[in-house]
């Protein structure tokens, strides 16, 4: 399959508009396993200071892993696409056996940017095999002859600059717990999660982390949820209890601020009345430095 670019009379207008859906996840671990779920999953975490940012993307440097050339190409996607095959299967009909799947093409997303920016730039070559089996286009890209000779001999500063793409993918994302590994394990159990606040964390001194509040990390208008609810839905039987308990915590924690506030008070004025019998002791106590 070929096809011709006219640069000159080219507009943006060709271009259509994407747009995107999610249908499904699948994660691909550093030993390039396949797994059918989100434990590689990864997420955003702004710099404490976006004004000093300091990141030494030269740490472990040579330890730095590079993808071999032959990295799998479209078996994870048709694993994935095999495990949730009736999700996508054309209902019963006379065309059936020209068109198997509700889907035109398939293809990964690099070979998709891959032709997209390929307006921009000219030089370089690249090799895209399509196959068509039962209607729909399957889309693989291989490296070609120029390409796999740049990357075998890559020098060590282009090497480098791999590396700190990497690294810099590591200072402003975090991933998952890796819950398969002792560590993980651990950590998981180490964990406590609760649905409102039980005994004996009620009485317990409480901080604020503005990183973890909502309106610090949801822009206004995102929609959210509460653990509570998610738990209910998937079977958890104590909404309802747990709901109980709050309301009477938070009315019990109401009535003991107004009795801490109204003790203040009352040693407050105890100690303005006694101040003048006590000014002697008080400069005593004073001039060894306890105010």
């Amino acid at each position: 399959m070929s096809f011709q670019i006219d640069f000159i009379n080219f507009s943006e207008q060709i271009i259509s508009t994407l747009t995107t859906e999610l249908i499904g996840h699948f994660s691909i671990d550093n030993d390039l396993q396949y797994h059918a779920d989100l434990s590689q999953l990864k997420y955003y975490i702004p710099p404490s200071d976006p004004n000093n940012v300091n990141f030494d993307l030269n740490k472990n440097f040579m330890s730095t892993r590079h993808r071999p050339t032959s990295y799998l190409k479209l078996d994870n996607l048709l694993r994935w696409l095999s495990n949730n095959f009736h999700r996508f299967e054309k209902p019963l009909s006379v065309l059936q056996k020209e068109h198997w799947l509700d889907i035109e093409f398939i293809a990964s997303r690099g070979t998709i940017k891959t032709i997209l920016y390929s307006l921009y730039k000219m030089r370089d070559e690249w090799i895209i095999c399509a196959s068509k089996y039962r209607g729909t286009i399957y889309l693989c890209e291989f490296y070609s002859n120029e390409r796999e000779h740049q990357y075998i001999n890559a020098s060590m500063s282009e090497k480098q600059l791999q590396s700190w793409g990497y690294k810099f993918d590591q200072y402003m994302i975090a991933g998952m717990i890796p819950h398969k590994t002792q560590r993980g394990k651990d950590a998981l159990r180490r964990l406590k999660v609760y649905e409102g606040c039980p005994p004996p964390y009620d009485r317990r001194k409480r901080v604020v982390v503005p990183g973890a509040m909502r309106v610090m990390c949801l822009k206004p208008g995102r929609k959210y949820c509460h653990v509570g609810r998610l738990s209910h839905e998937v079977g958890w039987k104590y909404k309802d209890v747990v709901r109980t308990l709050e309301n009477k915590r938070r009315a019990r924690a109401i009535l003991e601020v107004q009795k801490r506030n109204k003790l203040k008070k009352l040693t407050k004025q105890a100690g303005e009345s006694v101040a003048k019998a006590t000014a002697p002791y008080t400069a005593i106590i004073n001039n060894f430095g306890y105010n």
